[in-house]
């Protein structure tokens, strides 16, 4: 009778370790999918930068075929060793909409203890709230984003690496209706590299 009750529950034990993997596979996939197939939209936005202009996402679209927004985490160590790249990647550009978008504002010279030391040539918009960060599904720094007339992502690149710099400028000669420039990114790593969390 005992060695009966210990096969049912066994029996019981193993279908429902089944039934728990099998939901959750299917949970996985349908999330995956989701995800997959739907297109962000980013919601307008007004931000001051570090030039000391305040720029409307929508003016700069209606003037541009698109814009890419470039997500700095202020103490990230992985996006201060993707700074430099990024930087060849605006000057090679220079009429493409870029900017940076970091996660502080100048509150006490913050912003300007930093760019001291990095010295960003392109435009940098505060947003200290994560706003922007959220709104355009920044997860990791460094992280970039293209996004068209209409607002909506239609690439975001998570990281660095040679075949994502590349992927990038590609984008930005489209984008900027000029010919894709030769840039040489051989001291990025041919893996990609990314960091700090933007929310924990």
């Amino acid at each position: 009778m005992t060695l009966l009750k210990n096969k049912t529950i066994n029996t019981i034990l193993i279908a429902s370790i089944m039934l728990f993997t099998s939901a959750s596979k299917c949970n996985s996939e349908n999330t995956t999918k989701k995800e997959d197939t739907k297109t962000r939209v980013v919601s307008n936005f007004t931000a001051k930068a570090s030039n000391n202009k305040t720029y409307t996402l929508e003016n700069e679209l209606k003037k541009n075929d698109g814009v890419f927004l470039y997500f700095i985490k202020s103490t990230c160590p992985m996006n201060a060793k993707a700074i430099p790249f990024v930087e060849q990647l605006y000057k090679a550009y220079p009429k493409t909409p870029f900017f940076g978008v970091i996660n502080m504002d100048n509150t006490d010279g913050l912003f300007d203890a930093w760019q001291k030391k990095f010295n960003a040539p392109y435009p940098v918009l505060y947003d200290d709230s994560l706003t922007i960060i959220k709104d355009a599904g920044a997860q990791r720094s460094p992280y970039i984003v293209q996004l068209n007339k209409k607002r909506e992502v239609v690439k975001f690149w998570k990281g660095y690496s040679q075949e994502i710099l590349k992927e990038v400028g590609d984008a930005m000669a489209k984008v900027g209706k000029v010919k894709v420039k030769k840039i040489d990114f051989s001291k990025a790593p041919e893996k990609t590299k990314f960091g700090c969390p933007f929310v924990h």
